[in-house]
């Protein structure tokens, strides 16, 4: 069951011909599948003779994303006739083919040879990340709003503040746009807190930045924000399906449906039923350093083999050859509280970093920041062996005063796994960090320390660390207990020694909490250092409209004591937050009282609809005019979510909360619809690009369900065959399939008002039928007559 590489085979199939009770050669659409998955429609063909074959552009369509290029090249050369591939020509590739006359369906068998390897994942293959995606609106833009209001009273009289912020997010093709503007408390000055364009290059993975542009996360020095340009490698971002980062990559084979349990590091994580094919692992909960993975495959027959594999993982190591890099460059920009965005053009800045994985377990990197007021270049490196992982960094900067600093630095992380037990697995840490002065080296700092971690009992864990600075010495012991399942303790011990002030002291720190369902939390700490206690609930709804949350904290010390509470809810076309907060027993009494509500208003494919503020990518859905105003909502995949926005007769549903660039089913339903009406899949598939606007409207003119019978010339039902409608009215509608049962009898969806015919193979002629325009959603013809050739 793991050996790869494998060659196509002879396989049985069902003799590839069958009793054809028709008289005459016959052809219709039957569905395939691949046991119980439904894979798409194929046209067969039943000769007189009963000889069967099939369609084998639209065979190797239907499999395209089953089986690889090269083996859909290869069934491409197959010997066909009239573009048809008989059952024993694809039995010789090793494709085995079984037709059922009651089903009317073809069952296949993929050779394991032909399959291509796919990445296991521990969490599963999304299905949103297969097949074809809806897309956006050429042009799209929402502006949302948010309200402050804060009002407080103390001892120094009472206040009233009222503000706010509007953020424009927008897209035009490519390009994306984002602007963030402030209204400061009890002021009308609209201040600017930066604008940008950004253009993402998703086949490469580069993100292109022009206007403001802040520095770059994965960076190690930072920067200053810059007006100018930048660009990016945003693998995580734009391609998050890629995983870029060292991973399991050894590949094992599955030749027929098989349980499978995964174990890594001795601790069984899941099992699931694979279906033949070739998979990669990826995705698993590693830990830092060496790591096992078994897998226990069970097949239907009973055998049983097991698989070992041992990777060694990092998180900051980057697979071999590849690269992450940032480049900004421009003049100085600078954010206030009290002013507008500032720029400097006497001040050119430049930010910039390139990390690249020179082998599995190394990667290197070099980083810059250079301005007018300071320079700074710093070297890292990432290293993996036996040993653990070892990270150094070295670096040198420069301050416009004169002064030079050298910054050296060096990490090790070892895990200790054991593979034996369920046990989690043991850490150890070793830091040394060094800020060397140049011009005077009796003023360089250093820092070290020295931490491990393990687990004393599957509810028990204990950490210790040792610090050591140029300024004072300390040590640190932490445990964590749970009691029950809902119950937990966490304790800390910390001793410090002030070399400079002698002073120190011993003091811990003990927290108590408890979590209620999934939503709610109580939390008791004390804090003896500080001589602080406090003690807060939370609790939160699930989502989706009307969802709340509520939380709050009492605090106290020696002197004073404080109260705070938070309040959120989340409705259909806006959100509203409130929070409070009162000190007392101390100086300085004071009661406090902060609102804030947001809002949105949005624009795709001139549609408008206002709803809570958008947070990246949103979608605007509205019922056709046929559904009479009918309330459309919009539904989470998690039956927890709850729905996400709801339509009224006065303003479209907005989706507010998309995501980038992350695959996903936003469900519709409509409530109450007409009998017999189509509403379509009931569901769109969207992988949204930066700030993109989708419109999406439920239901159309041709959403009638159609039944009727159809009659051959000499009277009798024509019974088991298969056709398409199709009407000169509509001729934008794609061709729509249509079976008959023994009776004759059909039924069809997705027409509309207007005149449509019936041409169904194997039979001479057409039937023809018209749809009044003030027809229902569910029309029944009763019998429908064939007419006696194909004109007219």
């Amino acid at each position: 069951m793991s050996v790869l590489g494998l060659v196509p085979t002879h396989v049985w199939c069902q003799p590839s011909r069958v009793e054809n009770p028709y008289g005459q050669t016959v052809e219709f659409t039957v569905t395939l599948r691949e046991r119980n998955a439904l894979i798409g429609e194929v046209p067969l063909q039943i000769s007189k003779e009963g000889d069967l074959s099939v369609d084998l552009t639209a065979l190797t369509t239907a499999l395209s994303r089953r089986i690889t290029a090269g083996a859909s090249q290869a069934l491409l050369q197959l010997p066909t006739t009239e573009g048809r591939v008989d059952f024993q020509s694809l039995a010789s590739l090793g494709y085995g083919l079984t037709y059922s006359e009651s089903a009317l369906e073809l069952v296949i068998s993929i050779p394991l040879s032909a399959r291509p390897v796919g990445n296991y994942s521990v969490m599963g293959a999304s299905r949103e990340e297969v097949g074809d995606f809806d897309s956006p609106a050429a042009f799209s833009f929402a502006a949302n709003v948010r309200l402050n209001g804060d009002f407080s009273h103390s001892a120094f009289g009472d206040e009233a503040a009222v503000g706010g912020t509007i953020t424009l997010l927008g897209r035009m093709g490519k390009v994306a746009y984002q602007s963030n503007l402030r209204v400061p408390s009890n002021r009308s000055d609209l201040f600017h807190e930066g604008s940008r364009l950004i253009y993402d290059d998703i086949d490469r993975a580069l993100r292109w930045q022009f206007g403001d542009v802040r520095p770059f996360s994965s960076s190690p020095v930072g920067g200053e924000d810059v007006l100018g340009f930048g660009v990016s490698r945003e693998t995580d971002v734009l391609q998050p399906e890629r995983l870029v980062r060292v991973r399991g990559a050894q590949t094992f084979s599955i030749e027929e449906p098989s349980d499978v349990t995964v174990s890594v590091n001795g601790r069984v994580i899941t099992r699931r039923t694979f279906a033949p094919g070739n998979y990669n692992i990826a995705d698993f909960p590693f830990v830092r350093g060496r790591n096992e993975i078994k897998l226990a495959i069970l097949n239907q027959a009973g055998e049983q083999e097991e698989l070992t594999f041992n990777q060694f993982i990092d998180s900051r190591l980057l697979e071999s050859g590849r690269d992450d890099f940032g480049l900004a460059f421009g003049i100085s920009s600078q954010a206030g509280y009290t002013r507008s965005r500032q720029y400097d053009a006497q001040n050119l800045v430049l930010n910039a970093h390139y990390i690249k994985g020179i082998s599995e377990n190394l990667t290197l990197g070099i980083a810059t920041a250079l301005n007018s007021r300071r320079q700074v270049v710093l070297a890292t490196g990432v290293r993996a062996n036996v040993w653990g992982v070892t990270s150094g960094r070295l670096g040198i900067s420069a301050q416009s005063g004169g002064q030079t600093f050298g910054t050296i630095g060096v990490a090790v992380v070892r895990t200790l796994n054991s593979f034996e037990s369920n046990e989690t697995s043991r850490t150890f840490r070793l830091a040394l960090d060094s800020r060397i002065d140049v011009d005077d080296p009796r003023k360089s700092t250093y820092n070290a320390s020295f931490g491990y971690a393990w687990p004393i009992s599957p509810r028990l864990n204990a950490s210790t660390e040792l610090r050591i600075s140029d300024q004072n010495y300390s040590a640190g012991l932490q445990t964590s207990f749970v009691l029950t399942r809902n119950v937990r303790v966490d304790l800390s011990l910390d001793w410090r020694s002030d070399n400079q002030n002698d002073a120190g002291g011993t003091s811990f720190a003990i927290t108590l909490s408890r979590s209620f369902g999934s939503g709610g939390q109580a939390r008791a700490y004390y804090d003896s250092s500080l001589g602080e206690a406090r003690l807060a609930l939370s609790r939160a709804q699930d989502g989706g409209l009307g969802a709340w949350s509520h939380s709050g904290e009492v605090a106290s010390t020696g002197e004073e004591s404080a109260l705070t509470t938070a309040h959120t809810a989340l409705f259909n076309r806006f959100d509203v937050s409130v929070g409070t907060g009162a000190n007392w027993r101390g100086q300085n009494n004071s009661q406090r009282l902060g609102i804030s509500f947001g809002t949105a208003i949005a624009f795709a494919d001139k549609s408008v609809a206002w709803g809570r503020p958008v947070t990246d990518s949103f979608a605007i859905v509205s019922g056709h005019p046929s559904l009479d105003g009918r309330t459309i909502s919009l539904d989470s995949r998690s039956l927890k979510s709850g729905t996400m926005a709801r339509s009224s007769r006065w303003s479209p549903a907005l989706v507010s909360a998309l995501g980038t660039y992350a695959p996903r089913v936003v469900s519709v339903t409509v409530a109450d619809p007409p009998i017999g009406y189509d509403v379509g899949s009931g569901t769109y598939r969207v992988s949204p690009p930066l700030f993109a606007g989708y419109r999406f409207v439920v239901g159309s003119d041709t959403a009638s369900t159609v039944i009727g019978t159809l009659r051959l010339l000499d009277g009798k039902p024509a019974s088991l065959v298969a056709g398409v409608a199709t009407s000169e009215d509509w001729p934008d509608v794609e061709p729509i399939t249509v079976f008959t049962n023994a009776t004759g009898q059909f039924s069809v969806t997705g027409l509309g008002r207007g005149r449509w015919s019936l041409k169904m193979r194997g039979v001479s002629g057409r039937f023809d039928f018209t749809i009044a325009n003030n027809a229902t959603s569910l029309i029944e013809l009763g019998n429908v007559d064939v007419t006696d050739s194909d004109g007219p």
